[in-house]
């Protein structure tokens, strides 16, 4: 597996890792257990650095991925237009600045006909690899999840957008000097706020309206997929508690067959059952153990 960072650019990553956060070099070797000079060597590019420094030193640094997006925005377009994906925008954590190094990048984008949902993971995985950060990508049509109506999101990216005119153009950061801790337990509320909010969406017109290919679906798919996410966030795993193994076996099923299989392997009224019986008291749970 490649590393998540491209280690060949730790000078540059670090540099504007510790800019974005404004700190000093002393700071930022304090946070990450290393001394001073050999902070300052390695983003003076004198001492290289393997994949797990480099990200000790950029967590530290709580490396966001506004920095990539922003720096990476023409070669995002570019892979867009390879796999049918324009129309790009960013919402979630980033398009209001409260994005940390646990965050992922929320896109919101228009697919051309013809294309289909490999040519949406090439993109995403695409993404991924410029930016070292997880990518979801919401497609914008008559299904897309009724949330995103009132959603912050950042201007469309397209070739015409001028590069230092703002393409994906990075929104100061929304907090200052938030610990590690901090910060995880901020990303593991959004994440929950984002979950409750598709959730909501999803059973908001009761089980008549949950119909396969209605917006209703789509959100209640959207609500499972970022369910089955947390437990595979490290951080995460002093709010998730003891799970039950089969409670997570039956949730990234689920996530497995809404996002892989297609919805005409679900069945409908255990999927149902799942959003409004099975899934809304773990939700509370995971909430009250992120308020201790």
């Amino acid at each position: 597996m490649a590393p998540r960072f491209d280690t060949t650019r730790a000078a540059a990553l670090v540099t504007a890792a510790r800019a974005d956060r404004q700190m000093s070099q002393t700071e930022l070797a304090r946070a990450a257990g290393m001394s001073q000079p050999n902070v300052a060597a390695i983003e003076a590019g004198r001492r290289s650095v393997g994949p797990e420094v480099l990200e000790r030193l950029l967590r530290a640094a709580d490396y966001r991925p506004s920095i990539p997006l922003e720096e990476s925005a023409d070669a995002i377009v570019a892979a867009g237009e390879r796999y049918g994906i324009h129309d790009i925008r960013v919402f979630g954590s980033i398009a209001h600045g409260s994005d940390h190094f646990t965050s992922d990048i929320d896109l919101l984008a228009r697919v051309d006909k013809g294309r289909g949902y490999f040519d949406i993971a090439m993109f995403q995985n695409a993404v991924e690899s410029l930016t070292g950060f997880s990518v979801d990508v919401v497609v914008d049509d008559q299904s897309r999840p009724g949330f995103l109506d009132d959603a912050e999101v950042l201007p469309p990216v397209s070739d015409d957008t001028p590069r230092r005119a703002g393409r994906f153009a990075r929104v100061p950061r929304s907090a200052e000097d938030a610990t590690t801790s901090e910060i995880a337990r901020a990303k593991f509320t959004e994440s929950l706020d984002a979950i409750d909010t598709f959730l909501d969406h999803a059973v908001s017109g009761g089980r008549g309206a949950f119909e396969r290919n209605s917006p209703a679906y789509a959100s209640g798919s959207m609500a499972i997929i970022r369910t089955a996410a947390l437990f595979e966030m490290d951080e995460f795993a002093e709010y998730l508690g003891d799970v039950p193994d089969e409670v997570v076996r039956g949730i990234t099923t689920t996530r497995n067959i809404a996002s892989h299989a297609g919805y005409r392997s679900m069945n409908d009224d255990l999927f149902w059952d799942t959003l409004t019986v099975h899934l809304p008291p773990y939700l509370d749970t995971w909430r009250a153990a992120a308020r201790r």
